[in-house]
Order: structure tokens, then sequence, then C-alpha cells
């Protein structure tokens, strides 16, 4: 008996570490992870409905929740399949950092998770935008209902499945399981984002209950002109168009996601908040995008058009270009929501009529009535931007 009794847990460990090679391993939810599920049950019963509404929780909780307690806590690393190079090599040569046959010439940006590095190929002198993650760190944050790293995953396969000039072109996947690691090489924008507003600020508005301080100096820019602005919502049209046909929701489209080649052409970017649907299907239920961009039937219970809400989101990027801010200014999230439902919006009186038409029509809080991207393409406004 005292034998059989010391081999079951050498059993149980083999049988877990042979689970973990494999990928499937199930754990319990850690401690914290426990008290969290208790906090959110309290935390959900004492909100007001319409507050619960309002953040998308009756949306997002069963898939939450079932994710929580079953204890599936997302992907433990990137599916091999999706990977295309496995060896991955940094060096330092001579003073100059290398990621495989790649030397890397600057940091372009940091985040929470990695960095983004311009780096230049050794045989064909190309520059790419290498973006450098942390994959521990991605597994151990949450947005929403999914770890991060399942949402690098879901932008992955979603670049994978898209050739467009408007849309940001992934090149490579290098991703060794025994390196911590996970490295894209993607196509390189030395234009940088369309717009630059003040971004640790940004940052702060848009996380949950946030009280941050700002003035309307603070968030706003140099408004574009009707042709730039034009130009730029033309080359969003194309690359946005090219994802419905496709069957691709975006779901984050704002001016941070839109950058500009050395030409001035504009690319859609940052697809890890993505949806790719079925065939003829159209319905969404929860957005996890920035909350000044939601639409209107995002803000509330229930399923809706994920081409509508993409429209709405490129009409407050349109309306941001031509005002340099967005039409929905708050520190608290939960404002925002109320003033995307409720609020009229304005527009400047410098604009012209067909362009603050075109405004009105893309920011119809009625998405039955909102424009449809046909009628886009065929509105005075745009077509005067083609005839040039």
């Amino acid at each position: 008996m005292e034998s059989e009794g010391r081999r079951k847990p050498e059993i149980r460990t083999v049988t877990n570490k042979a689970m973990e090679r494999s990928g499937h391993m199930l754990r319990r939810p850690p401690a914290s992870r426990r008290l969290f599920q208790r906090f959110v049950t309290f935390a959900m019963s004492r909100f007001p409905t319409s507050v619960v509404q309002g953040i998308g929780f009756q949306s997002l909780s069963k898939d939450l929740f079932d994710r929580f307690f079953s204890g599936s806590f997302g992907p433990e690393d990137i599916s091999r399949d999706l990977v295309d190079t496995q060896e991955v090599t940094e060096r330092k040569q001579e003073g100059v950092e290398w990621i495989n046959e790649f030397e890397v010439v600057k940091d372009l940006g940091m985040g929470s998770f990695g960095t983004v590095k311009l780096v230049r190929d050794s045989k064909s002198g190309d520059l790419y935008a290498m973006k450098v993650f942390d994959k521990e760190k991605l597994r151990n944050k949450w947005i929403g209902a999914t770890n991060m790293l399942e949402d690098v995953e879901k932008e992955i396969k979603i670049l994978k499945l898209m050739d467009h000039p408007n849309c940001i072109k992934l090149y490579e996947v290098l991703d060794n399981p025994e390196n911590e690691k996970l490295f894209l090489r993607l196509e390189y924008c030395e234009g940088g984002q369309s717009m630059l507003f003040d971004a640790p600020l940004i940052s702060r508005m848009n996380t949950w209950f946030s009280t941050a301080p700002f003035s309307m100096d603070q968030i706003s820019v140099e408004p574009l002109s009707e042709d730039t602005a034009r130009r730029y919502f033309i080359d969003l049209l194309d690359g946005l168009e090219y994802m419905h046909d496709n069957n691709i929701i975006h779901r984050d489209i704002k001016p941070e996601n839109l950058l500009l080649t050395k030409d001035g052409k504009v690319k859609l970017a940052d697809f890890g908040t993505g949806q790719v649907l079925s065939e003829g299907e159209d319905t969404i239920a929860f957005s996890p995008g920035t909350p000044a961009f939601l639409a209107p039937e995002a803000c509330r219970k229930g399923q809706y058009s994920g081409r509508a809400a993409d429209i709405w989101a490129a009409g407050v990027t349109l309306y941001t270009f031509l005002h340099g801010r967005s039409p929905f200014i708050c520190a608290n999230p939960l404002q925002i929501y109320k003033m995307i439902r409720e609020e009229p919006i304005g527009f400047s009186s410098h604009l012209s009529p067909d362009c603050r038409d075109l405004l009105r029509r893309l920011l119809d809080k009625d998405f039955r009535r909102r424009i449809k991207m046909k009628e886009i393409r065929e509105h005075p406004w745009i077509l005067q931007g083609s005839a040039e």
C-alpha cells in the first residue's frame, strides 16, 4: 500500500508533463484568479443593470466565466502551424544587434509587452518592422475573456489571410518554443501613425473608470485639410472594403491604427481585436475596441452588425481627421458610452456641405439608416477625390 501511494503522484506528474508538451494541459486556476472570479461576481451583483449593459458585461460574461471556471486561460504558446521560422538567434556583433539575418537599426517604439524594432535584411537591404513580444507577459495579461497571447495569435491568423496594398503585410513569424520571445516581421511604414496624440494620456483615458485629469489642448491636434483627410479616408475604405468582402471585421478602427508609408499611403494595422465571420454572417456580440470609437449599438446589450460598427468607427476616424479630436471625449468610459448613445454630434462650420453630409450619414446612431459601403463610394465628397 505504501509503495502504491508513492507511485500515484509519479504517474500524475508524468501525465501532466505529457499533456503540457502537447499543449493541452488543464491547470487549476491560481489563487489570484479564484479571487478575481469572486470579485467579478460580487461587482456585477452591485452594478446597476444599465451600467452592466453599458460596459458589455452581459455579452462578455458567459465566455469570461466559462474560461475562468474551466481553468482554460488561453494558449501557452503560438500554434506551430502559424510559425514560419522556429530557429531564432539573437546576437551582438561589433556593437550591432542581430535577429537571425536581420540587423537591428534602431528601436521604433516600446510597450508593456515588448518592443518594435527597425531591422534591415543583410542580403537585400530591405527595411522591416520587427515586433518583439514577451510571451510570459502576454500570457498573464487579460483583455476581457482572452489573454494577450491569444489576441496576438488571432492577429497572426488574420494577417496571413490578407493581401491588400492598404493592409499592413506580415512577412514572417519567428518563434522558438524554448524562447520566451515571439517575433513578427512586418511591413515598415516610415510615416508612422496617421495622427499623433498624447499617447500616455489617451492610454489612461481608455482604461476603466479612469479619472485622469486632462485639458482639451492635450487631446487635440491640428486638423487635416479636407483633401488630405479624404485621401486618407479613401485608402481606409479600400482596405476596409477588402476586409469586409473577405468576412473580416476589424473592430478597432482609429487614427492610431492607420499607418502611413513614405509616400503617404494609409495602411490598416493592429488586427488583434479582429474577427473572421462565417460566409453570409455579419453579427457580433461584443466589441473590445477603443471606447470613444464604439458604435452606439455596441454600447447596448445584444448582437449587432460588425460591418456597420466598422463603418461607424471609420466615421469617427474621419471626424477626428477633420476636427483634430474625437467627438466623444471623457475620462470615464461609462460616460463616453452614454454620450455615444444619446448626445448629438456637432460639425465644424468650416467644413464643406458635402463633407458634413457624409459625416452625418456615417455617424447615424441608427445602424439601419447608417450609410453602407456602396453608398459611401458614390457620395459626392468621395467622388470629388476620385476625380482629382
